[in-house]
């Protein structure tokens, strides 16, 4: 099988060494998850976790890879400049003439548990809905948004999807809803799947979902910060959904174990650690164990390849809890 072409992101990255800079993307960023974004009222400045890298794949996605045959997800955007990179990217394709209403946004976009990424947002309410509105104030015809709980909502399987960014499996459940309502609706040889949380310690469950799957996804790359991007090859079906939502603890770490060993050096270290954040709370010795392989500095030349800087806070955070759990349990 021939490995799919990919979007050509970089292009979008004006800082990016051997970029051949492609101003469109209209999002500019003065300092780390900090952006500039051109609307028609002007320039606003706001707050993502989403590096540029990742902003860059986004529009890309939605420019030069969609052609319409399904409905783009955008699941977990809060302040939205990643939609705002969908949206843009989706105004500039010029092979789709239907836009309206095209890209599916979903998030609570409440303003708690989120640090200084809100810090300065949603004071009167809580919630950051009417900020996600204003940075896409010149996209509402493409864009429809559902705000609330994910778990209370159902996806039309009359809707096929073309690209899925997933940026809202934070729980075992929010990832059993989205196997469930949104893998069926891919489109085999076409869908984008973008896994954000991929490289990350605490969503540890997606490299073991997506290792499980790995006959149905051709793996594109790995984008720092944390998103792995895949081409669906073959619709999952709800059996095989079902039977990976059935399997245990212990069948889960061996699927990690095996995307560890099949993951590039800088990325196996932060699945490392976050398998050893997988075993706290089940068995804190081998955690430690597994937390003590972990191997820092373990980088690349290719920035957009390189994690090692995750594999360090991610140790970090992971020793921190580790610690935290045995004193209150004296192991």
């Amino acid at each position: 099988m021939a490995k799919a072409t990919t979007p050509d992101w970089r292009k979008y990255v004006q800082f990016l060494a051997g970029s051949s800079y492609d101003p469109s993307l209209a999002i500019a960023s003065p300092e780390f998850q900090v952006y500039d974004v051109r609307t028609s009222k002007g320039i606003q400045r706001v707050r993502s976790m989403l590096t540029h890298y990742e902003i860059a794949l986004l529009y890309s996605a939605a420019r030069d890879w969609y052609n319409g045959s399904g409905e783009i997800v955008d699941a977990g955007p809060l302040l939205g400049v990643g939609t705002r990179a969908l949206a843009q990217g989706l105004a500039d394709n010029p092979g789709v003439t239907r836009k309206d209403k095209r890209i599916w946004s979903f998030d609570l976009w409440l303003a708690a548990g989120l640090g200084h990424y809100t810090a300065d947002r949603g004071q009167q309410t809580g919630s950051v809905f009417e900020d996600f509105l204003s940075v896409n104030e010149d996209f509402r015809n493409e864009i429809h948004s559902s705000p609330g709980d994910l778990m209370m909502m159902t996806w039309n399987p009359a809707l096929p999807i073309e690209i899925l960014f997933i940026d809202i499996s934070k729980t075992l459940e929010l990832n059993a809803w989205i196997l469930r309502q949104w893998f069926p609706r891919l489109i085999p040889g076409r869908s984008l799947v973008l896994q954000q949380d991929y490289v990350y310690f605490a969503q540890w469950w997606v490299a073991a979902t997506m290792e499980y799957f790995r006959d149905d996804f051709e793996l594109l790359g790995h984008v720092f910060g944390a998103t792995a991007y895949y081409l669906c090859r073959n619709r999952p079906s709800i059996e095989k959904i079902n039977a990976f939502l059935g399997l245990g603890q212990q069948e889960l770490m061996a699927l990690l174990d095996r995307a560890i060993a099949g993951a590039p050096p800088s990325v196996a270290e932060v699945l490392r650690c976050g398998k050893a954040y997988a075993l706290v709370p089940v068995d804190p010795a081998a955690a430690a164990a597994t937390l003590a392989q972990v191997r820092l500095g373990v980088g690349h030349d290719d920035p957009v390849q390189n994690f090692s800087a995750i594999t360090a806070s991610n140790a970090e955070i992971v020793g921190n809890v580790l610690a935290a759990a045995r004193s209150r349990f004296g192991t």
